[in-house]
């Protein structure tokens, strides 16, 4: 299984958790995500947070395309 970086537990339940790509500076006050994957057992919270990975790394592609020209994550010249 591949390791999930964005997956950590939180009392009694696991949360995703991502940042913003310093390219987004800006873009929010606070850069960082969190998400209840509504889950006490890691395999259900792993399969949620696979899930979540795939939509935001498609939303800040997306995003990053249309506002910066290039590609996700890119910095602005």
């Amino acid at each position: 299984m591949a390791s999930l970086t964005h997956l950590a537990r939180r009392g009694a339940t696991y949360v995703w958790r991502r940042i913003l790509p310093k390219g987004f500076a800006g873009f929010r006050k606070i850069p960082d995500y969190q998400i209840s994957t509504r889950s006490p057992h890691f395999r259900e919270a792993a399969r949620r947070a696979r899930r979540l990975d795939v939509a935001f790394d498609a939303i800040v592609e997306s995003v990053g395309r249309h506002c910066h020209g290039n590609g996700a994550g890119s910095q602005r010249p």
